[in-house]
Protein backbone atom coordinates (compact mmCIF):
# COMPACT_ATOMS: atom_id res chain seq x y z
CA UNK A 1 0.00 0.00 0.00
CA UNK A 2 1.45 3.41 -0.69
CA UNK A 3 1.61 6.31 1.37
CA UNK A 4 1.55 8.98 -1.43
CA UNK A 5 -1.55 10.57 -1.44
CA UNK A 6 -3.81 10.55 -5.29
CA UNK A 7 -2.99 13.88 -6.29
CA UNK A 8 0.92 13.66 -5.88
CA UNK A 9 0.58 10.53 -7.92
CA UNK A 10 -1.41 12.41 -10.66
CA UNK A 11 1.35 15.39 -10.60
CA UNK A 12 4.23 13.17 -11.05
CA UNK A 13 2.63 11.21 -13.72
CA UNK A 14 1.84 14.60 -15.66
CA UNK A 15 5.17 15.73 -14.82
CA UNK A 16 6.90 12.81 -16.62
CA UNK A 17 8.13 11.24 -13.19
CA UNK A 18 6.23 7.50 -13.73
CA UNK A 19 8.52 5.38 -12.14
CA UNK A 20 8.80 2.14 -13.49
CA UNK A 21 7.99 -0.76 -11.90
CA UNK A 22 10.74 -3.12 -13.55
CA UNK A 23 14.19 -1.54 -13.02
CA UNK A 24 16.27 -4.60 -13.11
CA UNK A 25 18.70 -4.66 -16.15
CA UNK A 26 16.92 -7.77 -17.09
CA UNK A 27 14.12 -6.07 -18.24
CA UNK A 28 15.15 -3.72 -20.27
CA UNK A 29 15.09 -3.99 -24.39
CA UNK A 30 15.54 -7.70 -24.54
CA UNK A 31 16.95 -7.66 -28.07
CA UNK A 32 19.39 -5.45 -27.12
CA UNK A 33 20.59 -7.03 -23.98
CA UNK A 34 20.53 -10.72 -25.66
CA UNK A 35 22.74 -8.72 -28.20
CA UNK A 36 25.26 -7.63 -25.15
CA UNK A 37 25.36 -11.34 -23.69
CA UNK A 38 26.66 -12.22 -26.85
CA UNK A 39 29.84 -9.45 -27.15
CA UNK A 40 30.45 -11.03 -23.85
CA UNK A 41 31.05 -14.66 -24.86
CA UNK A 42 32.77 -12.87 -27.55
CA UNK A 43 35.26 -11.32 -25.17
CA UNK A 44 35.95 -13.99 -23.16
CA UNK A 45 36.57 -15.96 -26.74
CA UNK A 46 38.74 -13.33 -27.76
CA UNK A 47 40.83 -12.73 -24.48
CA UNK A 48 41.15 -16.62 -24.73
CA UNK A 49 42.45 -16.28 -28.53
CA UNK A 50 45.17 -13.21 -27.17
CA UNK A 51 45.92 -15.75 -24.75
CA UNK A 52 46.78 -19.16 -27.00
CA UNK A 53 47.12 -17.37 -30.12
CA UNK A 54 50.60 -15.62 -30.54
CA UNK A 55 50.16 -14.26 -34.06
CA UNK A 56 50.50 -10.94 -34.89
CA UNK A 57 49.36 -9.17 -37.90
CA UNK A 58 50.97 -5.62 -38.88
CA UNK A 59 52.03 -5.13 -35.27
CA UNK A 60 49.26 -6.30 -32.78
CA UNK A 61 47.95 -9.30 -32.14
CA UNK A 62 45.72 -10.80 -34.49
CA UNK A 63 42.69 -11.12 -31.34
CA UNK A 64 42.89 -7.65 -30.35
CA UNK A 65 40.75 -5.89 -33.43
CA UNK A 66 37.74 -8.58 -32.65
CA UNK A 67 38.24 -8.20 -28.77
CA UNK A 68 38.09 -3.90 -28.92
CA UNK A 69 34.95 -5.03 -31.50
CA UNK A 70 32.68 -6.93 -29.00
CA UNK A 71 33.53 -5.10 -26.39
CA UNK A 72 32.07 -1.37 -27.90
CA UNK A 73 29.34 -2.75 -29.48
CA UNK A 74 28.72 -4.35 -26.00
CA UNK A 75 28.94 -1.10 -24.36
CA UNK A 76 26.62 0.60 -27.36
CA UNK A 77 23.90 -2.50 -26.37
CA UNK A 78 23.86 -2.05 -23.05
CA UNK A 79 23.92 1.93 -23.31
CA UNK A 80 20.82 2.07 -25.52
CA UNK A 81 19.00 -0.38 -23.66
CA UNK A 82 19.21 1.81 -20.63
CA UNK A 83 18.37 4.60 -22.45
CA UNK A 84 15.55 2.78 -24.32
CA UNK A 85 14.20 1.91 -20.42
CA UNK A 86 14.22 5.71 -19.46
CA UNK A 87 11.82 6.06 -22.19
CA UNK A 88 8.15 7.73 -20.80
CA UNK A 89 6.73 7.58 -24.15
CA UNK A 90 7.10 5.64 -27.32
CA UNK A 91 8.64 2.99 -25.46
CA UNK A 92 6.97 0.36 -27.05
CA UNK A 93 8.14 1.96 -30.46
CA UNK A 94 11.12 1.70 -29.28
Amino acid sequence: MSTTPPIAKTARATAGLVEHPRTSPLHWHRPLMVLAAFMVLSTVACLVGLAVDDRILTGQPIWMKPLKFSLSIGIYAVSWAWLIHQLRRFHRLA
